[in-house]
């Protein structure tokens, strides 16, 4: 699921904070519109909190695999970061681009018990250095490439 903002439409959103009762307030990066995202609950995994320390990843991106851990904390570190979720063999047929702040790769389900064992993530704050990867690990032409990331224009 990609989140827009209800304003613009655009997809340029960045987390602004998350509320101990698991809600998200996010802000949109084109038009300025702030709003929560979520119901007001107990959260049912850990709240994802920024860990100290530098807001520039050395690395261009990180590959994900086994190490449920390792992706947890990667999601404190990096909350409007982006994660793409694809099977362990990259192909065409499955690759999902999501923020670090979605519900669908950052909370627990009742049936989700692991992050990393059937999936990699690929993990970065650019989401272009994402779109690289992609390119380079999948057979996808760069117009499937956008369908397949949600993104719009090239």
């Amino acid at each position: 699921m990609i989140v827009v903002c209800p304003e613009c439409l655009s997809d340029d959103l960045a987390l602004v904070r998350i509320q101990d009762d698991g809600r998200r307030f996010v802000r949109c990066g084109s038009c300025g519109h702030e709003w929560a995202r979520g119901e007001p609950a107990q959260p049912r995994g850990p709240i994802l909190t920024p860990i100290a320390g530098s807001r520039r990843d050395p690395e261009p991106w990180r590959t994900i695999i086994d190490d449920d851990e390792g992706y947890l904390r990667w999601l404190r570190s990096w909350p409007a970061g982006y994660v793409l979720n694809c099977d362990r063999n990259p192909n065409p047929n499955y690759i999902m681009l999501h923020r670090s702040y979605c519900e669908h790769i950052s909370e627990p389900g009742s049936l989700k018990t692991t992050w990393t064992t059937s999936y990699i993530k690929v993990c970065s704050n650019d989401r272009q250095r994402i779109r690289e990867w992609a390119m380079d690990q999948t057979e996808l032409s760069n117009s499937l490439l956008t369908l397949h990331l949600g993104e719009e224009g090239t």
